[in-house]
């Protein structure tokens, strides 16, 4: 049987390949880098050094999720069980390139998550659809 440790790092790798950042919430606007800092992350934060430990200011990042966090609030006071999602945006990171990303809010034991999925094979997925119904007509 796998220990506690060990199913922490499966967990922290699983959501590595997902290329999903989670954040748990410490304050009101402040959140806290649970696990694995995925390495686009690095492309919007304008400090030289990202960790596990770091506490970010969310809406600072991404300036989309400042509604969404508004939402996401209700669902925490009342400590429900449900998934929140954002609902699916794009952001320019420092360089130009453009990333596409979903937010998800839930609350897990009392403790409040905001997970950030990339969704690139989302997105080439659509385009590859868009582009052989452009052949088709």
């Amino acid at each position: 049987m796998a220990s506690m440790s060990e199913f922490i790092s499966i967990t922290e790798k699983i959501f590595a390949t997902l290329k999903t950042l989670i954040l748990e919430r410490v304050d009101t606007n402040e959140f806290k880098i649970i696990g694995f800092v995925p390495d686009w992350l690095r492309g919007f934060y304008h400090q030289s050094v990202i960790s596990e430990t770091d506490i970010v200011v969310l809406q600072d990042i991404f300036p989309f999720l400042e509604m969404f966090l508004i939402d996401a609030e209700e669902l925490w006071r009342i400590n429900g069980d449900k998934i929140l999602k954002s609902g699916l945006w794009y952001q320019a990171d420092t360089s130009g390139k453009e990333y596409h990303f979903e937010a998800l809010a839930i609350c897990v034991d009392q403790r409040q998550f905001i997970l950030i999925e990339l969704k690139e094979d989302f997105f080439i997925e659509k385009q590859s659809i868009i582009q052989k119904l452009e052949r088709i007509n």
